[in-house]
């Protein structure tokens, strides 16, 4: 099916030139790749036919397209003039409103500029990419006495049950109840009904607590909940091994974390400590220790240490 196929087949426009050029411009920018400060991700089939409809929204790779942000404002402008009702027209103008007083055909590559110029200049800002302000930051966070008054507070709040409200408990007690969980031979995942084919197509197969002993043993279900329930904590031992053949070993993947930043700072000189835990639980796992997009010159792999559970 075809995307003008697909979006007339939702009742989301109506057919005629306006949508044939929205077309036109989603297929010339299928192939087009992310550009930090210059390109915008966009939902083919707009995210408020699924806000509207109750649906929840399609993020997969055939719903979703980089656009530079001048011809994300075209994108927007040529779903407003083909909607099919005034209200998904409405929700149109709504994106493109703060700008649509001063923009023409004729100066949107002005408007690309500035854009890229804007982006930059909030990077530029941010107090994080400050030096001294990052320095700051992180020797505080790093403190013990900082990271005890967050868990005291935390721990007061959960038992207070000021957490959360009452609305937000419910709103994830029903999440849960319309999850499925699928696996493979490594985890366990809970993910949502309507992404289940999806899952089923890449090879994974459906949680299902009666039957799985059945289908895939004792010792794998043994496994496959033990790597489950170690990879949702950061209070597991681990040990890590350098390029030297030395061997250090930690109470928890937090403790880790720390040591592995004061000792090399394998990231740059921002600590963060998820960022750490996930690379550690990856090398456990078996997976390369990488940093940055493979095709950013930034990109690099660290080989001079492992690490283990």
């Amino acid at each position: 099916m075809t995307i003008k196929e697909k979006l007339l087949s939702l009742n989301v426009v109506k057919d005629n030139k306006y949508l044939d050029e929205y077309c036109k411009l989603i297929e010339s920018n299928k192939n087009t790749k992310r550009e930090k400060f210059k390109t915008q991700k966009h939902h083919i089939i707009p995210r408020y036919y699924y806000r509207i409809n109750n649906i929840d929204l399609d993020n997969s790779k055939e719903n979703v397209v980089n656009l530079l942000y001048k011809d994300h404002f075209v994108a927007h402008l040529l779903l407003a003039m083909c909607s099919n009702s005034d209200l998904y027209c409405y929700n149109n103008f709504i994106a493109l409103s703060y700008m649509s007083k001063k923009v023409t055909i004729k100066n949107l590559d002005y408007l690309q500029s500035e854009y890229e110029q804007c982006r930059e200049r909030c990077e530029s800002y941010n107090p994080m990419y400050n030096d001294i302000h990052k320095k700051h930051h992180d020797e505080v966070m790093r403190k013990k006495e900082t990271r005890d008054k967050i868990s005291s507070t935390m721990k007061r709040k959960v038992q207070e049950r000021s957490l959360f409200t009452k609305e937000h408990r419910k709103n994830l007690t029903e999440s849960m109840k319309n999850s499925v969980y699928v696996y493979n031979d490594l985890k366990i995942t809970r993910i949502k009904p309507n992404e289940l084919d999806k899952y089923l197509k890449d090879g994974w197969k459906l949680y299902e607590k009666r039957t799985y002993e059945q289908k895939c043993g004792k010792e794998m279900m043994t496994k496959l909940e033990h790597n489950f329930s170690m990879f949702q904590t950061r209070n597991v031992s681990c040990y890590c091994i350098i390029d030297s053949g030395e061997r250090f070993d930690f109470k928890s993947i937090r403790d880790a974390t720390i040591w592995w930043f004061e000792k090399y700072h394998p990231f740059g000189e921002h600590y963060s400590e998820c960022v750490l835990q996930r690379k550690i639980k990856k090398s456990i796992k078996g997976e390369k220790i990488t940093h940055g997009n493979s095709n950013h010159k930034d990109y690099k792999e660290i080989t001079n240490i492992k690490w283990y559970k």
